[in-house]
């Protein structure tokens, strides 16, 4: 597998996996996703690889799912209509697998399940699956700037939250309560609140 989102570099048994979108704070996508499933169980059956490191190009670790993707940006059929029983009895169905598996979960399984132990090297932000990604790893180890003072993810936390609670979200809320269809009209390309792009130069 060729790989385009990720570098794969083993000197001396240690490989070193470094999440290469600089340009997007190494945004994740689902290609992101499965070149890093595919990574580690590589370097589970690789004896030159005697333990991994996973950091993140250019200032960031990873500022989570990459929103500006096309289409569902999880890579989700949304004409699927799964069940808790099709999780239990299809869950490798390609149609499952591809269609209803969270990404980042198929990442974490595949860490948890690597035999080499996994080091995380955290180089800046670390948002969403950026954060969750990091806790099946072995050892975590953070940059100053990485892991401030839990008021500065609050700030960002609650401006999120608080957009969420509007417009798409509220109707989301309604939609549910009368037991209707939603009529979402917000878009990514031009509905983000402004602090996403203040935050993604940081």
């Amino acid at each position: 597998m060729t790989y385009t989102t990720i570098d794969y570099t083993v000197t001396g048994r240690v490989l070193t996996l470094t999440l290469n979108r600089p340009e997007r704070l190494n945004a994740f996508t689902v290609t992101m996703a499965d070149e890093l499933e595919h990574a580690f169980r590589r370097a589970s059956t690789d004896d030159q690889v005697g333990t991994i490191v996973v950091t993140g190009a250019g200032r960031a670790f990873c500022a989570g799912m990459d929103l500006a993707a096309t289409g569902n940006v999880f890579g989700l059929d949304a004409a699927l209509r799964p069940t808790l029983a099709d999780m239990h009895k299809r869950l490798d169905d390609p149609a499952i697998l591809r269609g209803v598996r969270d990404t980042g979960g198929r990442v974490v399984l595949a860490i948890y399940d690597c035999m080499k132990p996994v080091i995380g090297a955290i180089n800046g932000a670390a948002v969403g699956i950026g954060a969750t990604m990091t806790l099946p790893m072995d050892i975590r180890l953070a940059a100053d700037g990485a892991q401030p003072h839990p008021l500065e993810a609050h700030r960002v936390d609650s401006l999120a939250m608080w957009h969420l609670s509007q417009h798409d979200g509220a109707e989301g809320v309604r939609a549910f309560l009368e037991k209707r269809a939603p009529k979402f009209e917000s878009k990514v390309s031009t509905d983000l609140p402004d602090f996403v792009a203040e935050w993604m130069k940081r």
